[in-house]
C-alpha cells in the first residue's frame, strides 16, 4: 500500500485494501476468542484451586456473556466458502396468490431487513416493483457486510405462509414466495453483478421519474 503506484489502478486498491481491513478484522476476532479462553480457563483455575459462591457466580455470568460471541464466531468458522465473506443480492419475486402473495413478498422484505439491521449490515433497495393494491411484485436488495452472502445462501428457495383457522386448526392457504440470493464480488472487473446492478438502479430511477 505504501508503494508509489498503488493508487494508479484505483478499483485493483480499492480491492486490496478490503482484503487487508478483512484480515484484520479477523485477527481482531481471533485475538477476542483468545482472551476469552485465557479468561475462562483462569476462572477454572482459581475454582479448583479454592472454591467460592462468589467467584462460581461471576464465572457464570462471564460465561453467559462470551456465549454468543464464541456462538457467532462458530459459525463464521463453518461460512468458509469462496463468497461467503462477499456482500449478497437479494430478490424477492411473488408466487401465485394475487394481492396477499404481493402483500406476503412485502412482509419478507421487512424482515430481511430487520434481520440485516439487527446484524449490523446495510442494504439497499436496488429495484422495486410495487404491487397491484398492496405489497410489492419483484424487489432486489443488496445486503452488506462481512459473512452477508454466507448467511443468506440458504434462503434460496421457496417461502410459505401458511394460514389457518384459529377455531378448527385447519390450513386454509398456502401462499409460495421465491427468494434467490448471490454473491456480490468483491472485483468489479470480474463480476456481471456489477453491471445488472446498475441496469436495475437506472430502471427504478426511471419508474420514480414515470418514464
Amino acid at each position: 500500500m505504501n508503494a508509489p503506484d498503488f493508487w494508479s489502478d484505483t478499483q485493483k486498491a480499492q480491492t486490496v485494501t478490503r482484503e487487508i481491513n478483512s484480515l484484520k478484522q479477523q485477527l481482531e476476532k481471533d485475538e477476542k476468542l483468545k482472551r476469552i479462553l485465557d479468561d475462562l480457563e483462569t476462572y477454572k483455575v482459581l475454582l479448583e484451586e479454592e472454591f467460592s459462591d462468589e467467584l462460581f457466580h461471576e464465572a457464570k455470568e462471564k460465561l453467559q456473556e462470551y456465549i454468543p460471541q464464541v456462538e457467532e464466531a462458530e459459525i463464521q468458522f463453518l461460512l468458509n466458502g469462496k463468497t461467503d465473506r462477499n456482500n449478497a443480492i437479494l430478490t424477492i419475486h411473488p408466487g401465485a396468490g394475487g394481492t396477499e402473495s404481493q402483500d406476503w413478498a412485502e412482509m419478507l422484505l421487512r424482515m430481511y431487513s430487520r434481520w440485516a439491521e439487527k446484524m449490523k449490515f446495510k442494504t439497499e433497495i436496488v429495484d422495486y416493483l410495487p404491487g397491484d393494491e398492496a405489497g410489492l411484485k419483484s424487489v432486489t436488495m443488496e445486503v452488506m457486510g462481512e459473512f452477508a452472502y454466507g448467511y443468506l445462501k440458504s434462503e434460496i428457495g421457496v417461502h410459505r405462509l401458511v394460514r389457518h383457522h384459529s377455531s378448527s386448526h385447519e390450513y386454509r392457504g398456502s401462499m409460495p414466495k421465491r427468494a434467490f440470493s448471490n454473491p456480490k464480488s468483491r472485483n468489479r472487473h470480474e463480476d456481471p453483478s456489477f453491471q445488472t446492478l446498475s441496469i436495475l438502479r437506472r430502471t427504478t430511477q426511471k419508474r420514480k421519474r414515470g418514464n
